[in-house]
């Protein structure tokens, strides 16, 4: 948007030049203006409108009155200069005059011609510096140069337009970067949540045979088995939705990644694809715990490290700021931490030696007792890599 708007400005820019001015009369009383430079550079300056160029000089005093000089001279010598009506400048007319002993400078034009009294200033400004070096050939040039700028300046050529215009184009700029911006963060995002589910749906579709398989050998009876099973039922269903959300991401064009109604899409995706990764680990140690499989230990553990991990993490809880670390519940917490830590040695012991059964230790889990204090919960819910089958929480 905001090239457009630059491109459609340069055009009208391009567009607003009518051609060099209809006539040039040098009338140099002074005699400081070189005319083989003057001429050919006023002749080259192009005006919006046809105009006629006048340039004035005299040799006057600070004590002069400009105007007044410049109108008897036109009424004496050039009564062309004037309106037929005697009270105007004639219509297309330009006239810059200069007194460079009196140091002074005029510009004067036609009501057609006219421009505002701060254009006015700025057209003696543009030849002012140069004026003041004595530069008198060359101040008249730029003078004349800012004249043909401004008078009958095309609207979308003014200052104030300008401003506006680049100032809505910058805005147009930022927006369009910031907007350009989201985009590509957003298409980043979205891909990062598409290699997310693409990572474990690609790991639950290549064990879904194995995922059956393991299902299929869990034994109902058991009363942990049994939840298990009862969210495998769903498992197949969740499978086909998966599926579905993975065609649909994949299917997203580069651009429709950047939208955010897509990102929502992708985490959607990687999210059903999360879960169900985590429930065939879940369905792998469930059969491989209760029928006592060759990695029955490495399903232990698995499911045991969040518990752990909930139990390492006691202490640096307990020293935060208003935790209360050496209040009685505080004391009360790390003396479960310590009894747990033990319980679960003994418990790996114990169905290591197949003195106990899962289903007997699951079972006894969830009977307060010395070993199971009534603060520990036994649930079954997925983590990201297995079903926490005991989490503990303080009472």
């Amino acid at each position: 948007m905001a090239f457009a708007l630059v491109a459609l400005l340069l055009g009208f820019t391009a567009a607003a030049a009518a051609g060099p001015p209809v006539s040039v009369q040098v009338e140099d009383r002074a005699g400081v203006l070189d005319r083989s430079t003057l001429l050919p550079a006023l002749e080259g300056i192009e005006f919006h409108e046809p105009t006629r160029v006048v340039v004035y000089t005299y040799n006057g005093r600070a004590e002069d009155n400009l105007n007044e000089e410049v109108l008897r001279f036109a009424r004496t010598e050039h009564p062309e200069w004037i309106s037929a009506d005697g009270q105007k400048w004639a219509d297309g007319l330009f006239i810059f005059a200069l007194d460079p002993v009196g140091r002074h400078v005029g510009t004067y034009m036609g009501e057609d011609r006219k421009v505002s009294l701060e254009q006015r200033s700025d057209i003696q400004d543009a030849a002012r510096d140069l004026l003041r070096d004595a530069q008198w050939t060359d101040g008249t040039i730029a003078g004349v140069r800012r004249a043909a700028e401004l008078i009958n300046q095309p609207w979308y050529q003014s200052m104030a337009f300008l401003v506006t215009a680049w100032v809505t184009a910058g805005t147009a700029a930022l927006g369009a970067g910031a907007w350009l911006i989201v985009r590509a963060v957003t298409r980043s995002a979205s891909r990062k949540e598409i290699e997310r589910g693409d990572q474990s749906y690609a790991n639950v579709s290549m064990d879904l045979e194995v995922t059956e398989l393991n299902a299929a050998t869990i034994p109902a009876s058991s009363r942990y088995g049994s939840q298990v099973l009862e969210k495998h039922r769903t498992f197949l269903n969740r499978y086909n939705l998966a599926s579905g959300l993975a065609n649909r991401v994949h299917a997203l064009s580069n651009g429709a990644l950047g939208i955010r109604r897509n990102l929502k899409l992708a985490r959607e995706y990687a999210d059903a694809a999360s879960e169900l990764d985590a429930l065939d680990d879940v369905i792998a140690d469930s059969n491989a715990l209760l029928n006592r499989g060759s990695t029955w230990q490495t399903a232990w553990d698995r499911q045991l490290a969040p518990f752990r991990s909930d139990l390492a993490g006691l202490e640096q809880l307990l020293t935060r700021r208003h935790a209360q670390g050496e209040s009685a519940t505080a004391a009360a917490l790390r003396s479960f931490r310590d009894q747990s830590l033990r319980d679960i040695e003994r418990w790996t012991a114990d169905l290591a030696e197949e003195r106990i059964s899962p289903e007997k230790r699951w079972t006894a889990s969830m009977r307060p007792g010395p070993s199971s204090p009534a603060c520990w919960r036994t649930t079954l819910r997925p983590s990201s890599t297995a079903m926490r089958k005991t989490d503990a929480k303080p009472s």
